[in-house]
């Protein structure tokens, strides 16, 4: 933000005219910039996010990255926060304890929400606390999460190789949802892996780990009855590193 295009949207339309957003927001980076600008020059960039759902009127919203508690409003006129889950803890975000993963709906559709649920994914050491909302809306069991994997976690590629996958098995098994999204810090191509420091300081051996560790979770979540709503190639890069980061599962 403030410059979104409309490629860094996910949608997929799915079931009976529930259209889903997943974005990852980075909230902590917006308002320790807000804090840092004196003016407040920055405000604007936070209300974007709530203009960008305004704009493309999904009826589903799922945010990864965002914080809890959110020191400011997103300026959502249309929109009900149905609830979060919380992971990791945050000391370093004025205002806010925790990233969350958060989904909303259209206010229209806030009687048509049942069967909230929370869960703690599984995380081996040293991988950071990880965390799943679902809820089914209007008919459709939509999941929410931040798969193990980003900067710090991808330093233990070795030690966390089966981490994603044990965590979709763990959502799939646990909360049977119709459609999974978020930021699965991983893609299906490795092309782009060229291009990330962490990947290409390691040997031969690390790097085959990592490539397992990047890609397995889609893997898995094929060889459950899900399927991609996109491809990398239409999508473009939702990483600075190149590659698609951010996803959408469905089960036919």
């Amino acid at each position: 933000p403030p410059a979104l295009q409309p490629r860094d949207v996910m949608r997929v339309r799915h079931g009976e005219g529930a259209r889903i957003m997943t974005l990852n927001v980075h909230f902590y980076q917006v308002i320790n910039s807000l804090y840092a600008d004196t003016d407040n020059g920055q405000r604007d960039t936070y209300l974007a996010f709530g203009a960008v759902i305004e704009r493309y009127a999904p009826d589903i919203v799922c945010l990864q990255e965002d914080v809890y508690p959110r020191p400011m409003d997103l300026g959502l006129v249309n929109y009900s926060e149905i609830g979060r889950c919380t992971a990791e803890s945050i000391t370093h975000v004025p205002g806010a304890s925790h990233l969350a993963n958060t989904i909303f709906v259209r206010t229209s559709l806030q009687n048509r929400v049942k069967d909230v649920e929370v869960l703690t994914l599984p995380v081996s050491k040293p991988g950071t606390p990880r965390c799943v909302i679902a809820a089914t809306i209007n008919g459709i069991r939509v999941a929410n999460f931040h798969a193990t994997g980003g900067r710090f976690d991808d330093k233990h590629s070795a030690t966390l190789v089966r981490a994603k996958q044990e965590q979709v098995l763990f959502i799939i098994q646990r909360l049977h949802p119709d459609v999974i999204v978020g930021d699965l810090n991983g893609g299906i191509s490795t092309t782009y892996l060229q291009r990330y420091p962490t990947y290409t300081s390691l040997d031969d051996e690390g790097q085959r780990t990592f490539r397992t560790y990047y890609t397995q979770v889609h893997t898995t979540l094929r060889e459950n009855g899900y399927t991609p709503a996109y491809t990398e190639e239409v999508v473009g890069a939702t990483s600075i590193y190149g590659g698609v980061s951010d996803w959408m599962y469905f089960r036919k």
